[in-house]
């Protein structure tokens, strides 16, 4: 879930139009599920998905993911725009 909020607060600003506002809407949403079990002491062990063993390992897991699976992404947004 934490890899939801990153994506899409981060990806995908596109200013004060309606899709800014639906995406904002799942940020929230996400936030709010991810919160609820949290809470109530769940969690999930390191190595589940991106799940790191420290929270700076998970944090920094939607950087490397980002870094090594979209660095041509630009270009190629770029290319689709002409």
């Amino acid at each position: 879930m934490e890899a939801s909020i990153e994506e899409t607060s981060v990806h995908y600003r596109d200013g004060g139009r309606v899709g800014c506002a639906l995406k904002v809407w799942t940020v929230v949403n996400t936030a709010e599920k991810s919160a609820c079990p949290a809470l109530a002491g769940g969690s999930l062990p390191s190595g589940n998905g991106i799940v790191g063993r420290t929270i700076d390992d998970t944090v920094s897991a939607p950087e490397y993911v980002t870094e090594k699976g979209l660095s041509h992404l630009d270009s190629v947004l770029v290319d689709m725009m002409r």
